[in-house]
């Protein structure tokens, strides 16, 4: 008859031999997918998520994830390329995309920054995305998708801020200021009731305080 801790040290060990295999499993693919390199990064995404790399599991002292993939793989920026290829190809695929015309569109996993909007498509919109891909045919590459994508989702333009002249840059300095002024102040009197300090340090904070803002101001 098992013990309670002997049952808990069994479902550990249990747990331990089937993380082990996922590892293996996941760098199975790894080693034999480079070519369809969005699976690669389904495995790295798999092994990080998990913490698969953890030494008791791969048999190797890796401190960090990172330190797992540039000792494992030898790569680290590769390695999060892969991983945004697979985010893009669950993305598209979800949508119909066929993983043909994924790789014809997004020929190898340094292109998949130029389509990472994709990600942020609505249903809707990676349906029509897709589409279009597809009845452009052979013709679709990186550079279709990519005019495709600004069709649909047009990238956000940012709006410069105002120039302010200089007096009304100095009118919200002085503006701001007065609100650090108040909570100066505030603060200052909550510590003088409760640590019952002396008014004449109270008194020289406040001095110090507004000759500093007044400095400023100018």
């Amino acid at each position: 008859m098992h013990r309670e801790g002997d049952r808990k040290m069994d479902d550990t060990a249990t747990t331990a031999k089937g993380e082990a295999e996922s590892l293996r499993h996941w760098e199975g693919i790894i080693e034999s997918h480079q070519a369809d390199f969005w699976k690669v990064g389904e495995a790295l995404i798999n092994i990080r998520v998990n913490e698969l790399w953890r030494e008791e599991l791969s048999g190797k002292p890796y401190k960090t994830w990172e330190d797992y993939i540039e000792k494992a793989w030898g790569y680290v920026t590769k390695a999060k390329q892969y991983m945004r290829a697979a985010k893009l190809h669950d993305t598209l695929a979800e949508a119909g995309m066929s993983d043909e015309d994924f790789k014809r569109i997004v020929p190898n996993e340094t292109q998949v920054r130029k389509l990472s909007r994709a990600n942020s498509l609505s249903k809707e919109q990676a349906k029509k995305f897709v589409a279009t891909i597809a009845e452009e045919g052979e013709k679709a590459d990186i550079s279709v998708a990519a005019k495709t994508l600004d069709e649909i989702k047009p990238p956000k333009v940012k709006t410069p801020p105002a120039k302010l002249s200089p007096d009304a840059r100095k009118k919200l300095l002085v503006a701001a200021l007065e609100k650090v002024k108040a909570s100066f102040n505030a603060k200052i009197d909550d510590i003088v009731d409760e640590f019952d300090e002396p008014g004449a340090v109270d008194t020289w904070l406040r001095k110090f305080a507004e000759a500093i803002l007044v400095k400023l101001t100018r």
